[in-house]
Parts: C-alpha cells; sequence; structure tokens
C-alpha cells in the first residue's frame, strides 16, 4: 500500500528544522525547502516554482503551510487539486495579515535590519512567539539566526 504523504512548507524566515518535532501518525512528512528567492518576482510565480518541487506525477497531494509557507500552499492549491490543506499560523488573504506587517509596505523597516541588528533580536523571539520548550526554543533560535539578512 501506497503511503500517505503531506508535502510540508515552512515560512519565511525558517527552514525544514520547524518540522523536526512534527508527527502525523498515519503519514509520512516530506519537507520542502524553498527555491531560491528571486526579489524580482511575484508571489504567485514563486508558489509556482515550489509546486514544481512536488511529484507532478501524484494527481493530488496533502499541504501544511506554516506562516507564508501557508500563504504558498494555498498558491499551489489554484495551481493543481490537494485533497488537504493545512494552515498553521498563516492567513488565507492579505486583509487578514496583521497591520504590522501592512506597515511595512509604507514603512520599510526591514531596510534597516543588518546582520548585528538580526542576532540582537534573537534575544526577544519570546516576546513574539511565546514560551518555548528549551530543546524547541534552541531549534528556533539556531534556524532564526541562519536566516539571510
Amino acid at each position: 500500500m501506497k503511503s500517505k504523504k503531506i508535502y510540508c512548507i515552512c515560512g519565511l524566515g525558517a527552514d525544514v528544522r520547524l518540522f523536526s518535532a512534527l508527527r502525523i501518525q498515519g503519514y509520512e512528512l516530506v519537507l520542502l525547502d524553498w527555491p531560491q528567492v528571486n526579489l524580482q518576482e511575484d508571489f504567485s510565480s514563486f508558489a509556482t516554482r515550489v509546486n514544481r518541487l512536488l511529484p507532478q506525477s501524484e494527481e493530488s497531494v496533502n499541504l501544511l503551510g506554516v506562516s507564508m509557507g501557508g500563504m504558498i500552499a494555498q498558491e499551489i492549491a489554484k495551481l493543481r487539486k490537494v485533497n488537504l490543506l493545512v494552515l498553521v499560523s498563516s492567513v488565507y488573504g492579505a486583509s487578514q495579515l496583521p497591520f504590522y506587517f501592512r506597515l511595512g509596505k509604507v514603512f520599510p523597516f526591514y531596510r534597516l535590519v543588518n546582520k548585528q541588528s538580526h542576532q540582537l533580536g534573537a534575544n526577544f523571539l519570546g516576546l513574539f512567539f511565546g514560551k518555548m520548550q528549551p530543546v524547541i526554543k534552541k531549534v528556533f533560535v539556531a534556524m532564526y539566526l541562519s536566516a539571510e539578512v
């Protein structure tokens, strides 16, 4: 019998380590690495490239997306049949983005971030993501610090 798979897409600034402790009974988790980001392409074009990482021979797929990975999963669902779409800490439209995300369009604060300020930010992750078990926090901080700035 063919195993059921869920293709997992992490969010911006995270990587497949995000799913290191995740187990879903009855499913094999397939962890997808993001392709290289091209700042010149639009979101749907990027999602099309992520879709190409999925086996095109499969008639339909199961997707799990975290944060921006959830938004990518929704775009993929416009391109192909999806049996199961799981969104974690994500939104289903731009109107649902937190106001401070929308502020980034008007005031591009992210341009002020450099390697030094990014590393300093690791000390404040708990304020934004809540209390974490030490082993999870260690993985989370490692992902945060390895993200390209």
